[in-house]
This record gives C-alpha cells, structure tokens and sequence, in this order.
C-alpha cells in the first residue's frame, strides 16, 4: 500500500470511528428522552364551614380568683369549677336554643351554595380535563413517542451501517493494528502521514512515544504534587512542634519563676524570724 493509500485508510478509519462514537452518544440521548409529564387532574374545592361564634357573657373574674386562691385556697377551687360548668351550662344552652340553630341553618345554607358553584366548576373543569386536556395530550405524546422511535430506529441503523463498515474495512486492510483502533491515535497517525512522508508504522512508533512522555510528564506532576503536600504536611508539623517546644518554655520559665518565688519567700520568712527571735531576746 503506498502512502496516498495508506492516507485514505487511515483518514476513512477515522472518519467511521468518529461516526460511530457520535451515534452511540446520539442512541444514548434519544434513549433517556422523556415526553413532558401529563397533566394534572381538576382538584374539587370544598368550602370551610365555621358557625357562628357563641357568646356566652360568662367571665372569669381573675382578681376575685386570684384573692380567694391566695387567702381561702379553697374556696377559690370552688369558685374556678363553678365558672367551669357555668361556662359549659350556658353554651350548651345557646347552642340547643332556636335562634342559635337558625343562625347555623343560614349560615349552611350560605356554604350549600358556594359548595355549589365550587361542584359546578370542577365538574366543568373535569369535563374539558376528560374530553379536550387529556387527549390532546395523548394524542401529543403518541406523536412524540412514534418519532422519537423513528429517529431511533434511523440513529441505530446508521450507527450499524457504520460498525460493519469499520469492521469490513480493518478487515481489508489490515494495516492498523487493534489497539491502536481509537479515535486519539488514528488522529495522530492521520495528521502526522498527511502532513509528511512518514508512513504508519513510523507514526505508530512516534505515537508511542508521545504516550510515554505524556504518561512520564503525569507521573512528574503525580510525584511534584506529592512532594509539595509532604513538604507542606512536613511546615505545618515544624510549626506544630515549634508552637509546642514555645509552650514548653513558656511553662519551665513559669515554674522557674514560682520557684524562685517560693525560694525568696522563704529567706524573707527566715529573716523576719530571725529579726521577731532577736527583738524577743532584748
């Protein structure tokens, strides 16, 4: 094979496995696509319903309690348990009496009515959800879901296509050996055969050689990183230990100063002493 038809080999081996590595990655993105989420179901309101406050105009006097908890403890029990079941007395009765029932009545038949309009509009909204929202929708995504197997199928095929084309052609010509069969170094062979007189097996064996020195230089940076986080484990070890040796002396002066203190106190002790036995003596 001369060297315009090893240029052609070459270039086509990298133009195949170039369109193989695109349409893997293209099969994978169509693969994890995903129609948007459907949409979401009416939600039927309902209405909160509150009866009208009872007023029961009972109130606990706090300064007749707190007087007769404090001077008759009993009696002060007795009066908080009366104010209890009166409270209790009287809201039961409000609550039983025919005016309290015709405010509730009015006030549910309020309610009734806006839970009416409340059922009448989700009943609407679950119509054009039922008949127009949803089925638009599905018919939506049957649409999206038929293309999107279509592009697919076509992505698939084309990337086949190109596989068996790959393959046929190593198989033809049999001049790039297989673990030199990637995209990295049939770019380095193309471009170093295209642009000169080399042929492949001189750019193979220049390829190894730029490998080597690529993996030499990552074994360099590798080491060098090491290095520098020993040097830097190494200062802030110095460090430590200066910061401890400091510490250390700091405390020695400490106890040499408490010594001496200790020590002068006792001269001054024994000479006060001698001078209080001398004075005795005269």
């Amino acid at each position: 094979m001369n060297h315009e038809e090893q240029v052609a080999a070459v270039k086509k081996a990298l133009d195949l496995e170039t369109t193989i590595d695109i349409r893997t990655h293209e099969v994978a993105i169509i693969q994890n696509q995903k129609f948007r989420a459907a949409p979401t179901p009416p939600i039927r309101r309902t209405v909160e319903r509150k009866m009208p406050e009872i007023e029961d105009g009972v109130k606990f006097n706090f300064i007749v309690g707190l007087l007769l908890i404090i001077f008759l403890l009993p009696l002060g029990v007795i009066y908080y348990f009366y104010y209890k079941k009166k409270k209790k007395d009287t809201r039961a009765a409000i609550e039983n009496s025919a005016e309290y029932k015709q405010k509730c009545a009015e006030a549910n038949k309020k309610y009734d009515r806006i839970q009416a309009e409340y059922d009448a509009e989700y009943a609407k909204n679950v119509d054009e959800f039922n008949n127009n929202i949803l089925p638009a929708y599905n018919a939506e995504r049957d649409k999206w879901e038929k293309e999107r197997q279509a592009d697919l199928n076509n992505t698939k095929a084309l990337l086949e296509k190109a596989t068996n084309e790959l393959k046929e052609h190593y198989n033809t010509t049999r001049i790039i050996p297989s673990q030199y069969r990637k995209i990295p170094a049939l770019q380095y062979v193309y471009d170093m055969i295209s642009t000169s007189e080399y042929d492949i097996r001189s750019a193979i064996e220049n390829y190894d050689k730029k490998v080597q020195r690529d993996l030499e230089e990552e074994r360099i940076r590798e080491q060098q990183i090491t290095n520098q986080l020993t040097a830097d484990q190494n200062a802030l070890l110095n460090d430590q230990n200066d910061l401890l040796n400091e510490q250390n002396e700091i405390s020695e002066r400490a106890r040499r100063d408490a010594n001496i203190a200790s020590i002068v106190g006792a001269v001054q002790r024994h000479k006060t002493n001698s001078i209080l036995k001398d004075f005795s003596k005269k």
